[in-house]
């Protein structure tokens, strides 16, 4: 499985939604936010994330589709990375690739 992050996409939201509303994703998480369970509350989260330059927002993609996202957040002391996989492409894996020289 080749994995690869790219810029965000206005596109990718909808799927973003779909990923984040599946049942088993908070548990999964250990943590839910407004933003799980409103689409408000998503459109109002994305909107800000997006506008905060400080932020590395990134989708990530399994061998070229769609299978979550990753951010960069927080002072630069205290960075924090965060993301999320959709239950599609829970328990794949990925195989560890080596470098080139």
């Amino acid at each position: 499985m080749d994995i690869t992050l790219r810029e965000l996409a206005d596109s990718d939201l909808p799927l973003f939604w779909e990923q984040l509303t599946d049942p088993e994703l908070p548990q999964m998480a250990a943590v839910a936010r407004k933003y799980h369970y409103d689409r408000g509350h998503f459109d109002q989260h994305w909107a800000k994330m997006r506008s905060d330059p400080s932020v590395i927002l990134r989708t990530v993609l399994a061998d070229g589709a769609v299978a979550g996202h990753a951010a960069v957040f927080g002072p630069r002391s205290e960075r924090e990375v965060t993301y999320v996989v959709g239950p599609a492409h829970w328990g794949q894996g990925s195989p560890p690739r080596r470098s080139p020289n």
